[in-house]
């Protein structure tokens, strides 16, 4: 990745973790991972995701005015959303500064599992784990489960999703209390 892709939509190839690429605004990165502001097939903004930069085997940038996606942008009025202060310098900073800033992080594992996720609040970290309080998808709260970080392969924050899920959880009051 390079510094002039910043604030660029760019699609991110990752054949091993995900058939489909993934596609968003590049707001950041560091040695190891990614931060995109997260752009849907319809052309909608749906909140954060941070990718593992060792399972990018290619990508696009659509670094130029005429193509279409970019005209698209501009008619829509469509741009990346400010940069939210996570620290990119590993998984356990990264979680503990998206859950400072967002109420639900989703949790992908998928070189385990690629159809599996979890949403939940960050309990604690590790050098080598993290514990997370999941939520399930009717927003009723499970029990908090450790997992390593080193299975981390993308981390959302900010979306559609996890907003849903979170106004529905405080709404029943059932916000856990063990939890950073």
């Amino acid at each position: 990745m390079s510094i002039e892709y910043l604030n660029q939509v760019v699609d991110f190839k990752r054949p091993k973790i995900d058939d489909e690429y993934l596609r968003g605004f590049v707001l950041d990165y560091s040695d190891s991972l990614t931060l995109l502001n997260v752009l849907d097939h319809n052309f909608y903004l749906n909140g954060f995701t941070v990718i593992r930069n060792s399972d990018i085997t290619g990508y696009r940038a659509y670094d130029k005015d005429d193509y279409f996606l970019n005209q698209a942008l501009r008619l829509k009025s469509i741009k990346a959303a400010r940069k939210p202060k996570v620290d990119l310098s590993n998984w356990a900073s990264l979680l503990l500064t998206a859950q400072k800033l967002f109420p639900l992080l989703t949790i992908h594992r998928e070189a385990i599992s690629s159809n599996v996720c979890f949403v939940g609040k960050l309990v604690s970290v590790t050098e080598k784990t993290f514990t997370l309080y999941d939520i399930d998808p009717d927003a009723n709260w499970d029990r908090p489960c450790r997992r390593k970080l080193a299975d981390l392969t993308k981390v959302d924050f900010g979306g559609g999703y996890e907003d849903a899920l979170w106004r529905v959880a405080k709404e029943e009051n059932l916000i856990p209390e063990k939890v950073i």
